[in-house]
Protein backbone atom coordinates (compact mmCIF):
# COMPACT_ATOMS: atom_id res chain seq x y z
CA UNK A 1 0.00 0.00 0.00
CA UNK A 2 2.75 2.04 0.72
CA UNK A 3 4.53 1.86 -2.12
CA UNK A 4 1.48 2.19 -4.34
CA UNK A 5 1.50 6.00 -2.64
CA UNK A 6 4.81 6.79 -3.04
CA UNK A 7 3.47 5.85 -7.00
CA UNK A 8 0.78 7.85 -6.67
CA UNK A 9 2.80 10.58 -5.55
CA UNK A 10 5.78 11.11 -7.78
CA UNK A 11 3.51 10.23 -10.74
CA UNK A 12 1.39 13.64 -9.75
CA UNK A 13 4.72 14.86 -9.26
CA UNK A 14 5.98 14.20 -12.81
CA UNK A 15 2.75 15.48 -14.07
CA UNK A 16 2.88 19.21 -12.63
CA UNK A 17 6.34 19.57 -13.85
CA UNK A 18 5.65 18.64 -17.29
CA UNK A 19 2.53 21.32 -16.85
CA UNK A 20 4.96 23.85 -15.70
CA UNK A 21 7.15 23.38 -18.50
CA UNK A 22 4.47 23.68 -20.90
CA UNK A 23 3.70 27.16 -19.24
CA UNK A 24 7.61 28.17 -19.60
CA UNK A 25 7.46 27.09 -23.35
CA UNK A 26 8.41 29.79 -25.44
CA UNK A 27 4.79 30.13 -27.47
CA UNK A 28 4.67 30.73 -31.27
CA UNK A 29 4.47 34.51 -32.53
CA UNK A 30 0.63 35.48 -33.52
CA UNK A 31 0.23 35.66 -37.46
CA UNK A 32 0.75 39.31 -39.15
CA UNK A 33 -0.19 40.99 -41.75
CA UNK A 34 2.54 42.18 -44.60
CA UNK A 35 3.36 45.89 -44.06
CA UNK A 36 4.53 45.86 -47.59
CA UNK A 37 2.31 48.13 -49.39
CA UNK A 38 0.88 47.25 -52.88
CA UNK A 39 1.46 49.65 -55.98
CA UNK A 40 -0.92 51.95 -56.33
CA UNK A 41 -3.21 50.90 -58.99
CA UNK A 42 -4.18 53.08 -62.40
CA UNK A 43 -7.11 53.16 -64.60
CA UNK A 44 -6.56 50.83 -68.03
CA UNK A 45 -5.79 53.21 -70.08
CA UNK A 46 -3.95 55.49 -67.84
CA UNK A 47 -0.15 56.16 -69.07
CA UNK A 48 2.65 55.51 -66.18
CA UNK A 49 6.18 56.60 -66.10
CA UNK A 50 8.96 54.48 -65.31
CA UNK A 51 12.31 56.54 -65.46
CA UNK A 52 13.68 59.36 -67.38
CA UNK A 53 10.45 59.65 -69.94
CA UNK A 54 10.02 56.25 -70.34
CA UNK A 55 6.04 55.48 -70.24
CA UNK A 56 3.88 52.70 -70.13
CA UNK A 57 0.05 52.26 -70.65
CA UNK A 58 -2.14 48.87 -70.32
CA UNK A 59 -4.52 49.98 -72.83
CA UNK A 60 -6.84 47.62 -72.99
CA UNK A 61 -8.14 44.49 -70.35
CA UNK A 62 -9.61 40.81 -72.29
CA UNK A 63 -10.53 38.64 -69.74
CA UNK A 64 -10.95 35.95 -72.59
CA UNK A 65 -11.39 33.72 -73.42
CA UNK A 66 -9.17 34.30 -75.98
CA UNK A 67 -9.24 32.19 -78.79
CA UNK A 68 -6.42 30.33 -79.04
CA UNK A 69 -5.25 31.47 -82.79
CA UNK A 70 -2.05 29.77 -83.94
CA UNK A 71 -0.91 28.13 -80.61
CA UNK A 72 -1.82 25.57 -78.50
CA UNK A 73 -5.42 25.29 -76.48
CA UNK A 74 -5.37 25.99 -72.87
CA UNK A 75 -5.05 22.93 -70.74
CA UNK A 76 -8.71 22.24 -69.52
CA UNK A 77 -9.58 24.28 -66.57
CA UNK A 78 -7.82 27.40 -67.75
CA UNK A 79 -8.39 29.97 -70.30
CA UNK A 80 -6.29 32.46 -71.92
CA UNK A 81 -6.57 36.25 -70.84
CA UNK A 82 -4.71 39.17 -72.41
CA UNK A 83 -3.72 43.05 -72.37
CA UNK A 84 -3.35 45.44 -74.64
CA UNK A 85 0.37 47.47 -73.64
CA UNK A 86 2.27 50.77 -74.97
CA UNK A 87 5.79 51.37 -73.84
CA UNK A 88 7.47 53.79 -75.28
CA UNK A 89 11.28 55.36 -74.58
CA UNK A 90 12.63 58.62 -73.05
CA UNK A 91 16.54 57.52 -73.70
CA UNK A 92 17.74 54.77 -75.97
CA UNK A 93 18.52 51.40 -75.08
CA UNK A 94 15.36 50.64 -73.15
CA UNK A 95 13.79 47.21 -73.46
CA UNK A 96 9.99 46.53 -73.15
CA UNK A 97 9.47 42.64 -72.61
CA UNK A 98 6.10 40.23 -72.23
CA UNK A 99 7.87 38.80 -69.32
CA UNK A 100 8.16 42.20 -67.54
CA UNK A 101 3.61 42.05 -67.44
CA UNK A 102 1.69 39.48 -64.79
CA UNK A 103 -1.99 39.47 -63.70
CA UNK A 104 -2.81 39.08 -59.84
CA UNK A 105 -5.62 37.62 -58.57
CA UNK A 106 -7.59 38.57 -55.50
CA UNK A 107 -6.07 35.93 -53.46
CA UNK A 108 -2.61 37.30 -54.35
CA UNK A 109 -0.90 34.76 -56.56
CA UNK A 110 0.42 36.30 -59.80
CA UNK A 111 0.13 34.58 -63.40
CA UNK A 112 3.29 35.16 -65.45
CA UNK A 113 2.99 35.97 -69.26
CA UNK A 114 2.60 33.30 -71.68
CA UNK A 115 2.92 31.77 -75.27
CA UNK A 116 1.03 34.81 -77.64
CA UNK A 117 -2.66 34.12 -78.50
CA UNK A 118 -3.88 37.49 -79.62
CA UNK A 119 -2.66 39.60 -81.97
CA UNK A 120 -0.32 41.65 -82.81
CA UNK A 121 2.10 40.41 -79.92
CA UNK A 122 4.23 42.84 -78.10
CA UNK A 123 7.22 41.44 -79.57
CA UNK A 124 9.53 39.17 -77.30
CA UNK A 125 12.86 41.60 -76.54
CA UNK A 126 12.32 45.29 -78.43
CA UNK A 127 14.80 47.32 -77.62
CA UNK A 128 13.80 50.72 -78.38
CA UNK A 129 15.55 54.54 -79.29
CA UNK A 130 14.51 57.95 -77.74
CA UNK A 131 11.01 58.51 -78.04
CA UNK A 132 10.24 55.05 -79.98
CA UNK A 133 7.34 53.32 -79.07
CA UNK A 134 6.33 49.38 -79.05
CA UNK A 135 2.97 48.15 -78.69
CA UNK A 136 0.96 44.88 -78.80
CA UNK A 137 -0.90 42.53 -76.69
CA UNK A 138 0.65 40.12 -73.91
CA UNK A 139 -1.34 36.91 -73.21
CA UNK A 140 -1.75 34.85 -69.86
CA UNK A 141 -2.86 31.43 -69.04
CA UNK A 142 -4.89 31.42 -65.93
CA UNK A 143 -7.46 29.23 -64.65
CA UNK A 144 -11.19 29.28 -65.36
CA UNK A 145 -12.62 30.71 -62.37
CA UNK A 146 -9.64 32.91 -61.90
CA UNK A 147 -10.89 36.69 -60.14
CA UNK A 148 -7.94 38.81 -61.63
CA UNK A 149 -7.46 42.07 -59.56
CA UNK A 150 -3.97 43.73 -61.03
CA UNK A 151 -2.23 44.23 -64.07
CA UNK A 152 1.24 44.29 -62.66
CA UNK A 153 4.88 45.76 -64.86
CA UNK A 154 7.87 45.23 -62.89
CA UNK A 155 9.89 48.41 -63.44
CA UNK A 156 12.73 50.44 -61.29
CA UNK A 157 12.05 52.12 -58.57
CA UNK A 158 9.06 50.42 -58.42
CA UNK A 159 6.22 48.05 -59.71
CA UNK A 160 2.79 49.33 -61.19
CA UNK A 161 -0.50 48.45 -61.66
CA UNK A 162 -3.52 48.66 -63.40
CA UNK A 163 -6.77 47.75 -61.64
CA UNK A 164 -9.03 45.20 -63.85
Amino acid sequence: MRARAILALLALAVAAACEADDAAAPQPPPPTTSTTAAPAALAIGQQALTGPGNRVTVREWDPGPVPAGLVRSPPPGHRYAAVSVEGCAGEPGVRLRPTQFSLELADGTRWQSTVPARRPRLEEDKVLGRDECAAGWVTFEIPDAADVRLVLFESEPRDLAWLV
